[in-house]
């Protein structure tokens, strides 16, 4: 479950995509069985917490600025949360169990909007998180109510699950004490924000008994989760910037650009250029992890084609920033 965040909400630009895009990245069943699972938060929500309901059902559909939840995950720029298990589970047994998936669907969706919560107040973004953050206990423990019901105590799922977990939870909990981030660092922790969504993976692996699938698929996930927490932050550098939140491209800005230029400068005249190049290699390295089932080739070229087209919608206003830098340093000399 990504957690990409108000990141997630450009949805003046996401809203680029046709709806074609989507469509045909989610078979209609299996976006059904999302409608269905982010539904049943809602739902619960209802049914369960009476006094705080309404608050938590407009916020999970301000997510989507529809009238549909689902919407924000089916978007083809969302991080995959509900695809790799359906991915998975296609390739482990060559169907799908609804049920199971519906399940995963659930505990998925209630994992996502826990993260949600503590991200927009660890990255400055909030809204109405601190009202909601009461809720983030509440939503752990209901994703769990949704494994149980196919994993019983003692399972190794359990174990496993665990330390992906606690992990995740640990790679959050030092993400927000990070000062200065480098490739190792952001690899190592900073990527690990989205691996709350190797937990359905492997309940797909451990009820299919195919763990022999578990470790490329938690490689495949941290791979990608480095290029899409990448692209976010290349897109997301001004409110990063004014909410003084830490990001691998404004660190790398701080120790690249010279000592009297603008970070604003550094990042159009070189670090759009540079994000784009290790984006590149983070993605053909994804592109050669043959394990992958087909799907994930098609998905893969349609996220990098979209990041790609966002980047050259941003030249002119790059070269924009570029020439009025180079005008001012001319200025001084003819003053002169």
């Amino acid at each position: 479950m990504g957690a990409p965040s108000t990141h997630w909400t450009r949805w003046a630009e996401m809203k680029i995509y046709p709806m074609s895009v989507s469509q045909a990245m989610y078979e209609p069943q299996h976006r059904q069985v999302i409608v269905e699972g982010i539904g049943s938060v809602v739902r619960d929500a209802r049914a369960k917490l009476p006094h705080v309901a309404d608050e938590v059902e407009a916020w999970i559909k301000w997510h989507s600025s529809t009238d549909e939840p689902a919407d924000y995950y089916t978007h083809p720029a969302a991080f995959p949360s509900f695809l790799l298990p359906w991915w998975a589970e296609g390739q482990a047994t060559g169907a799908h169990d609804l049920i199971f998936q519906t399940d995963l669907a659930r505990a998925t969706g209630n994992l996502y909007y826990y993260t949600r919560i503590v991200d927009n107040l660890m990255d400055n973004h909030p809204t109405v998180e601190r009202k909601l953050l009461p809720m983030a206990g509440y939503l752990v423990f209901q994703s769990q109510i949704h494994y149980r019901k196919h994993f019983p105590d003692g399972h190794p799922f359990w174990e496993w699950g665990d330390r992906i977990w606690s992990s995740f939870c640990d790679a959050c909990a030092k993400d927000i004490r990070l000062m200065d981030i480098d490739e190792d660092t952001f690899i190592k922790i900073v990527s690990q924000k989205c691996s709350g969504a190797k937990l359905a993976v492997g309940a797909v692996l451990y009820k299919c008994d195919r763990l022999d699938l578990l470790q490329p698929w938690m490689e495949w996930i941290d791979l990608y989760s480095s290029w899409h927490i990448l692209q976010e932050d290349m897109f997301d550098w001004k409110p990063d910037s004014e909410g003084n939140t830490p990001s691998y491209i404004l660190d790398e800005a701080r120790r690249r650009k010279g000592e009297h230029e603008l970070l604003l400068v550094w990042l159009a005249d070189e670090g759009v250029d540079w994000a784009t190049a290790k984006l590149k290699v983070w993605m053909q390295q994804l592109r050669d992890m043959t394990f992958a089932p087909p799907e994930t080739q098609a998905y893969l070229r349609v996220r990098d084609e979209y990041m790609l087209a966002q980047v050259e919608e941003r030249r002119p206003a790059l070269a924009f920033i570029s020439r009025l830098a180079a005008l001012g340093k001319r200025q001084p000399q003819s003053q002169g």
